[in-house]
């Protein structure tokens, strides 16, 4: 068996820093918060983390949960989000569904090249509605 050297170790370290652990535990920059602007009659949501994962995806469902009214017309900003895991796109998808099942509407914006081609990747590009702008977002629910 090969001996673990300070290479191995660093680049351990820097995996765990880059997926926001330290000691095998997540650290508080995994918490997922969003931002949420009103603008007209659309609700811009903006989660503020790097990573959907399994990690927060619940964490998403959670609060955006009071936003899902009745008509309501949101827009999915995710500028921020550069991974997304099948748990990610699982909560996106639940969103949409819910959303739609109260006869609103919604679409996803700003997605990062990573996360664009893992949503098409998976087809999830076909369901969602995928703009690059906000601006496009709010003109495809105006028409």
């Amino acid at each position: 068996m090969r001996k673990r050297s300070d290479n191995d170790d660093r680049i351990h370290k820097g995996l765990q820093n880059s997926l926001g652990m330290k000691e095998g535990k997540f650290l508080k920059k995994n918490a997922l918060e969003i931002v949420t602007k009103n603008v007209e009659d659309f609700v811009v949501v903006q989660p503020s983390v790097e990573f959907l994962t399994a990690v927060n995806a619940n964490q998403l469902k959670e609060k955006i949960a009071p936003l899902l009214k009745p008509g309501a017309k949101i827009v999915m900003d995710m500028c921020r989000i550069n991974f997304i895991d099948s748990s990610g796109i699982g909560a996106l998808i639940s969103f949409v569904n819910t959303i739609r099942s109260l006869d609103g509407s919604c679409s996803v914006c700003n997605v990062t090249k990573t996360v664009g081609e893992t949503l098409e990747l998976v087809k999830a590009d076909r369901f969602l509605k995928i703009f690059d702008t906000s601006e496009q977002a709010f003109c495809s629910m105006c028409s």
